[in-house]
């Protein structure tokens, strides 16, 4: 990462069938933060355009906005949100719109970071079970600047360049558990007493933190004038992490298998998309998007909805390019899971 060449790459990991789908906002989209009735929940309209991945069409699980922000949310087992209670400078907001306020309301890293001091994340249910939604939450930009949010006993712990507490190159790499902290030592553990460059090959997110964080570090510097390559720098190790289908090494934990890839493009606003089980990649341009079809202020936006398992959109088969507006059917955007 350099300067307006920032590029960045995430897998979706999940045990069975996630819903996902892919949704075109405009601007000016109003929005509830599904804290609870009663909880004076945070509300928005939405100040910048953005492409997301949505899970169970009621939560924001990824996605990249026109000013070139990208929001990643990952699982942390160890989370703890805070409970609903009155504050008098803080507004409660659902996890499951936590990325799609960040992709509405921020131009930058250090605007997420001054957006958190006014709200506070509470927990949801993954729908259909008793789950709780456990997450943290990974915020870049086309600086290539990096925060990470998560909440730990219910306090908000903040992992970031822009405070100095960490450089960028300690911010490249994020996986789903333990926390950031521990990521880091854990990792900086391994080569400690690896220094013959030998790597763990395990699924477990410690093992694939430390592989991504070793080749990432032996990636060239990303170049804006060489986007092609440097995004295909990215999807390779993002690729080495990838966790296969169908495996079975303990049947009382199953797996999580990889469901889909994207990769973000900071400075040129575009978003690549490709389900596991489409060997085709996709992308969203949001600097050549045609928003005609949509009124300013009906809070419709452009929807593709993926059939079970994800190898077909529905009414079709996904084909690899640039998706247009006419790729999408036009749809109310869909109310985020209450706490």
């Amino acid at each position: 990462m350099d300067q307006n060449k920032a590029f960045t790459g995430r897998n979706f990991d999940w045990s069975d069938w996630s819903e996902a789908g892919l949704w075109v906002y405009p601007n000016k989209i109003t929005r509830y933060g599904a804290a609870g009735s009663g909880s004076n929940s945070l509300s928005w309209t939405s100040v910048y355009k953005s492409v997301a991945t949505s899970s169970y069409n009621g939560a924001t699980a990824d996605g990249l906005n026109e000013k070139g922000l990208a929001v990643n949310l990952l699982w942390l087992a160890p989370s703890k949100y805070p409970e609903v209670g009155p504050d008098p400078y803080r507004k409660p907001i659902c996890v499951s719109a936590w990325a799609q306020y960040m992709l509405d309301m921020c131009k930058d890293v250090p605007d997420a970071i001054e957006k958190m001091k006014s709200i506070y994340v509470v927990s949801a249910k993954v729908p259909g079970t008793d789950d709780a939604v456990e997450c943290h939450l990974s915020v870049s930009d086309r600086e290539g600047n990096t925060v990470i949010f998560e909440y730990v006993n219910a306090q908000l712990i903040t992992y970031t360049n822009i405070l100095g507490n960490y450089s960028k190159e300690q911010l490249r790499v994020l996986t789903n558990q333990p926390t950031f902290g521990e990521q880091l030592q854990l990792s900086a553990d391994w080569f400690k007493t690896h220094k013959d460059g030998a790597l763990p090959g395990t699924c477990n997110p410690i093992d694939r933190f430390i592989r991504a964080t070793y080749y990432t570090n032996l990636l060239p510097p990303a170049a804006a004038d060489l986007s092609t390559e440097s995004l295909s720098h990215v999807l390779s190790v993002i690729r080495n992490t990838v966790e296969p289908f169908e495996i079975n090494i303990h049947p009382e934990d199953p797996a999580s298998p990889t469901q889909y890839t994207t990769l973000c493009d900071h400075a040129k606003g575009i978003y690549y998309f490709n389900q596991a089980k489409n060997p085709l990649m996709s992308w969203v341009d949001l600097n050549d998007f045609n928003f005609s079809k949509i009124s300013t202020g009906s809070n419709r936006a452009f929807s593709l909805s993926f059939e079970k398992g994800g190898a077909l959109v529905k009414g079709g088969s996904l084909g690899g390019g640039k998706l247009t507006a006419d790729s999408f059917e036009v749809q109310t955007a869909f109310n985020f899971v209450q706490h």
